[in-house]
């Protein structure tokens, strides 16, 4: 019977112990609710059925006491299957009941065992995270229904106004110990000295106590911050639980190390707060890329919660929608890997595991080039063509078969992954089409670019997971299917840039860049002409991604004869650059070698627009980089500049050849500070024995330990990478920077850039 009813907006979900889940909602009232709701979870079991009635007299006997029926339910292929219904009345029970199953029976085939509770909950009641509902209340207070008033895909979904605290050391604290805890609200900002320890927590507990806030955003929150202010508390028997459920204490996840595509990741220790929010930034994946407005469309879309989607990476994020899309259907997702490769000889296998197309690009220096993009290139192929694992390789009459490798696709309904995708492939080109025509200074620009973002990412990793060995519905053949027909779209997109008098100078999976053949400018009406007839053939969104006053295409460093296709810098016509694999965009350049790419890419577009003006403006370049060779000979350049971070694909002392990572974590090491696989580790070049010396040792490196000579090698490597189109290589450059050998290398360079030109 409902009693009462409170519209607002759904925060977070959890497990109750004792009364199924525990809603948090923030009210119409401006108040943070706190509700239980009933909420059994079902799990499904399939087997012979010698194997079943062992497993119903062993559940029947379990503590948990679930409810069991024997039902039939759609498999993820559309066939029915007799399983037995497992549920428990309570979503705690869960966890313990499903280890103590597999212990006893390994070799039971099972479903919906690791489906997250917010996306049952989800997809049971038709609401999301943030999501505006109504609850309806029984007489004690509980939830008796709760109903949405919002959609997923709204492009501008009404949110209210969420209180939001800030919390930082005043500096890193892997490098030295701060003095001070900074909090910050609104404008407001407190410095608090974090050796006076009482007041610091009791500050603290009167800040999370009176401003009651919805997100608590930190720098070392998760591994710094929370432990120490847990501590502390109980150093001085004081009381610090940040939760707004102060019946819980923070949930701790421990630090692990993982391989995902071939790299090793690290994923900190992590702090979960109960009835509001803590994201770390310093420990979240692509938080970065997309702030907190990101984070919850993100979280909105995907149906995890923000702490969750937060720091977990996008690929988990298009899983969790691909399991609410079946929990919707109500289909059996799998508890393993449900699908294997299909047997192939050498030839099919030789056809179809190609990759997407690639033409190498044509070395140097060229001008008024178009680089036109397909959209979302490889979700879009997915959502078009129906790849979906359970629907590639079904024969019968509503079929597509992919060129080139003839595998067929079924139409006759949508599939899992295509159903998931179209919804979130729409919202995110009304958001680009927007932005298109709004203010790129405005808030509202700033807000959509973010948001657009964080669903760009999660479009990124849909299609690798087609093919991710740890993705239960992947299947390589339809990974294989994907790139098949792009490498056709491709090419048929190539022919129709030809029919239409321009040149392809580079391709390079889902983008071309097309000039004119005669050389004159390009124009919009010829470039619109040839997107709308490659749409209308491939039935994919393409559009201009830039637009170039000049381009150069680089080579490798090993040979220059051997064009690299994702190395590139180039002048848009609105003035700015875009730049792919030159030192400025490698993760471990140090600030310094980045700072003077930038100076340098700043001089060609002020001064810069033909090829010829470009060639006027390499002498100013060439004597700048002699000035940055003087400041950092004079001892000028700061330490902090020098830095150079990577990746440790696993812990110092397992390198077999000492790397300098590797060198930089043993002198850690031999500190007390253990670096685990995956994480990023700061060094500088240095005089000593180890060549390195940790940025994050003690004491820390000084300018006089600097290997001067190192730093010039590699900023005369980077500069030589932005003048090498310009007919001035690395030894060069050298020459004259260090020797002042100058006119030599003009003539030469006279001759280059004619050719080029030509």
């Amino acid at each position: 019977m409902v009693a009462d009813t409170l519209s607002g907006w759904l925060l977070d979900l959890y497990a109750d112990h004792e009364q199924g889940v525990v809603l948090w909602v923030l009210g119409d009232d401006g108040k943070r609710h706190y509700f239980t709701h009933d909420f059994p979870v079902t799990f499904f079991a399939g087997g012979q059925p010698k194997t079943l009635r062992d497993v119903w007299f062993y559940l029947k006997e379990h503590p948990a006491q679930p409810k069991l029926v024997m039902v039939e339910k759609e498999t993820v292929d559309g066939e029915m299957q007799e399983v037995l219904s497992v549920a428990v009345a309570r979503p705690a029970q869960q966890p313990q009941l499903l280890v103590d199953v597999v212990e006893t029976f390994p070799d039971l085939e099972l479903f919906d065992t690791d489906i997250p509770l917010f996306i049952r909950y989800a997809a049971r009641h038709n609401v999301f995270p943030f999501a505006r509902v109504e609850v309806r209340l029984g007489e004690h207070g509980e939830v008796f229904d709760i109903a949405c008033q919002d959609s997923r895909w709204e492009l501008s979904p009404n949110l209210p106004e969420f209180r939001v605290l800030h919390m930082t050391p005043d500096g890193d604290p892997n490098h030295e110990r701060p003095r001070y805890l900074v909090l910050r609200v609104a404008d407001e900002e407190l410095s608090l000295l974090i050796d006076d320890e009482r007041r610091l927590i009791a500050t603290v507990n009167h800040v999370l106590d009176t401003y009651d806030p919805d997100f608590v955003i930190t720098n070392w929150g998760d591994d710094r911050i929370f432990d120490y202010l847990r501590k502390v508390a109980l150093r001085h028997k004081l009381p610090f639980n940040p939760n707004r459920d102060t019946t819980r204490t923070p949930a701790y996840r421990k630090a692990h190390s993982y391989r995902q595509y071939g790299r090793v990741m690290y994923r900190g220790p992590q702090i979960h707060l109960f009835g509001r929010f803590h994201i770390d930034r310093h420990n979240a994946m692509t938080y970065g890329e997309y702030g907190l407005k990101g984070a919850i469309r993100q979280s909105r879309v995907t149906c995890l919660p923000l702490q969750e989607i937060a720091r977990k990476s996008p690929g988990a994020g298009i899983t969790a929608m691909f399991m609410h899309t079946a929990q919707k259907r109500g289909v059996l997702y799998p508890h393993t890997k449900q699908y294997v490769e299909s047997p192939k000889n050498l030839m099919q296998l030789d056809r179809a595991d190609q990759g997407g197309i690639v033409m190498k690009p044509m070395i140097g220096l060229h001008s008024q080039v178009v680089q036109i993009d397909f959209s979302s290139m490889y979700p879009s192929i997915m959502s078009l063509w129906n790849v979906s694992p359970e629907m590639v390789g079904h024969a019968g009459d509503m079929v597509k078969k992919v060129p080139d490798i003839h595998v067929e696709i079924d139409q006759s309904k949508p599939g899992i992954v295509s159903e998931t995708l179209k919804p979130l492939l729409h919202l995110r080109l009304k958001m680009k089409s927007i932005l298109e025509k709004t203010d790129p200074s405005s808030m509202e620009h700033q807000i959509l670019k973010a948001e657009s973002t964080a669903l760009k990412w999660l479009l990124v990793v849909c299609f690798g997971y087609q093919g991710y060995t740890r993705f239960k519905l992947g299947r390589i053949e339809a990974h294989e299917s994907v790139t098949a027909i792009s490498r056709w779209v491709l090419q048929r997109s190539a022919e129709i840039v030809d029919a239409n008098g321009y040149k392809v100078l580079h391709m390079y999976v889902d983008g071309l860049w097309i000039k004119r053949k005669d050389g004159r400018p390009s124009r919009q009406k010829e470039v619109d002409s040839i997107l709308a007839q490659i749409t209308a053939d491939s039935g994919l969104p393409i559009s201009i991604e830039a637009s170039y006053k000049w381009i150069a295409f680089l080579s490798s460093r090993r040979d220059e004869r051997d064009p690299v296709p994702n190395r590139y810098f180039g002048q848009k016509t609105d003035g700015g650059f875009k730049v792919r694999g030159i030192s400025s965009r490698r993760h471990d350049s140090p600030p310094w070698i980045v700072n003077a790419e930038g100076r340098i890419l700043d001089t060609l577009a002020a001064n810069g627009s033909s090829l010829q003006e470009l060639k006027d403006q390499v002498p100013e370049v060439i004597d700048f980089l002699a000035s940055r060779v003087d400041e950092i000979k004079a001892g000028q350049v700061p330490v902090e500049d020098l830095i150079v971070s990577i990746n440790l694909s696993k812990a110092p002392s397992q390198y077999k050849v000492k790397t300098a990572g590797a060198r930089a974590g043993l002198q850690l090491q031999r500190q007390g500070k253990y670096m685990s696989p995956g994480e990023r580790i700061r060094f500088v070049y240095s005089l000593g024995a180890d060549k390195v010396a940790a940025w994050d040792r003690s004491p820390a490196p000084s300018i006089d330990e600097i290997d001067v000579e190192r730093y010039i090698e590699l900023l005369l490597r980077a500069g030589s990478e932005l003048l090498k189109p310009f007919g001035v290589n690395e030894d060069e450059l050298t020459k004259h920077v260090l020797h002042g050998m100058a006119a030599p290398m003009l003539p030469m360079m006279e001759r280059k850039l004619h050719r080029l030109s030509n």
